[in-house]
């Protein structure tokens, strides 16, 4: 009878460091980085002041679910508002799986939710001052959910990972 390859506890989170690694990049890339390298160097070099900050903070968005509304009512293209809405949602489900893998600590769905809100709070509060992007507390709301059912995904396959590698509660 052949043995099944174990996968060893060190290179199983080397690996899933790498994974975060690869998502962390790729969230940076599409939340701060949007745009080709050009315009950040005029936005930065040319065009970045005191005044874009100001009005940038005056259209931020402090009510929840008025984005999300908006989007519902609007007269958008459909690709366009399941690409706002999802997209917010999708891009956190990596962190409520990955986190939890690679610190003990963070395995509690309070933890991964309450490192979610700060980590997409920073995200949104870079957007605000250096003018990257809008501040919305709708991709607040939705970037946590997604960060929940990340989790929720990760504890249901959390007992088969487990006994694999070893290092997971």
């Amino acid at each position: 009878m052949k043995q099944k390859p174990v996968i060893s506890k060190w290179s199983f989170k080397t690996l899933t460091w790498m994974v975060f690694g690869l998502y962390a990049c790729i969230l940076i890339k599409m939340i701060l980085f949007k745009r080709p390298p050009s315009y950040y160097f005029h936005h930065f070099f040319y065009n970045y002041d005191l005044g874009m900050i100001k009005a940038n903070f005056r259209r931020a968005n402090l009510v929840p679910f008025t984005t999300i509304m908006l989007f519902i009512k609007s007269r958008l293209a459909m690709r366009d508002i399941v690409g706002n809405l999802l997209g917010n949602i999708l891009g956190f489900i990596p962190f409520g799986i990955l986190v939890p893998m690679l610190y003990r600590q963070m395995a509690a769905f309070k933890q991964i939710i309450l490192a979610a809100l700060g980590l997409s709070l920073i995200f949104e509060i870079i957007q605000l001052v250096l003018v990257l992007g809008s501040f919305d507390v709708d991709d607040l709301l939705l970037n946590t959910i997604g960060a929940g059912i990340g989790y929720y995904i990760y504890c249901l396959d959390r007992k088969k990972t487990a006994g694999i590698t070893g290092f997971i509660p």
